[in-house]
């Protein structure tokens, strides 16, 4: 058992060293952040490149509650940064046990980054949910970060955020509003109370490639820990509200060439 230990932790130490990855962690919709909130934090990285992510969210944490009824979740996603200051998500969500035809439930939003710490002292982003398509996981949001470098292997980052707590959004027909035009309307009427008013949290991040994660998701206190594995493999365990163990595995695959539209938002060609 003695000796088990001992070699996990060579190992540990082995990708605490590796430098010039290209990892980012990701929350559990696939974009950059922590267990279940995001943070504003684009990626860096001169190649392009896709991510992917699958992810499980328990019965009591589900955030779809497809017209209010909860089911287990699982989420296929993928992130494409065509530029600098902007990430295309499209989530893909299958409750699991409730009848219904179709592939899932789509959503799709943009992230837009217009400030970065290193130009501006301080990263801020921008969630934007576009209001069509049959999605109840809208999550209009405003972050801001900071990142807070103590060591060459050691940083750590604060975020800070609001989400919307209505969307704009046509009603449903079973909802029977007395107005059937694009209006606001309380998310919580669709079941979906995600990032619904201040969230926050706190990344301890080892080298880009070892993560401990806090946060309050405007809901519930989450921990939660990733490893990066070959520079493109990553693995996380939560652990949300203290209460379930859940996890996801993300994948980036990179197209071997450079940004061709980078327009130097981050300094650099």
């Amino acid at each position: 058992m003695k000796k088990t230990i001992y070699h996990i932790a060579l190992i540990g130490v082995f990708f605490l060293l590796l430098e010039e990855s290209a990892f980012s962690q990701s929350n559990f919709l696939g974009k950059p952040g922590l267990i279940r909130i995001p943070k504003p934090t684009a990626s860096e990285s001169t190649r392009d490149h896709i991510s992917f992510l699958v992810s499980y969210m328990p019965i009591d944490y589900g955030i779809n509650n497809f017209m209010n009824k909860r089911a287990a979740e699982v989420f296929y996603s993928a992130q494409l940064q065509p530029l600098s200051w902007v990430a295309l998500n499209i989530v893909l969500t299958r409750p699991i046990d409730i009848s219904r035809i179709g592939v899932g439930d789509r959503h799709i939003d943009l992230q837009f980054f217009p400030l970065n710490q290193a130009k501006h002292g301080i990263n801020a982003s921008v969630i934007f949910s576009p209001a069509f398509g049959s999605s109840f996981i809208d999550h209009n949001s405003l972050l801001v970060s900071r990142k807070f470098k103590f060591f060459k292997i050691l940083s750590v980052e604060t975020i800070a955020g609001y989400g919307f707590e209505s969307v704009f959004r046509k009603p449903l027909e079973n909802f029977k509003y007395a107005d059937s035009g694009f209006q606001w309307i309380p998310k919580s009427e669709f079941g979906n109370f995600y990032l619904s008013g201040f969230f926050g949290g706190l990344q301890i991040n080892f080298s880009d490639n070892f993560f401990i994660s806090a946060e309050y998701d405007s809901k519930y206190l989450n921990l939660g820990a990733s490893l990066l594995l070959y520079k493109k493999l990553g693995l996380q365990i939560s652990y949300l509200n203290m209460h379930a163990v859940t996890g996801n595995l993300s994948y980036k695959i990179f197209l071997d060439k450079p940004r061709r539209f980078n327009l130097k938002y981050y300094g650099k060609s």
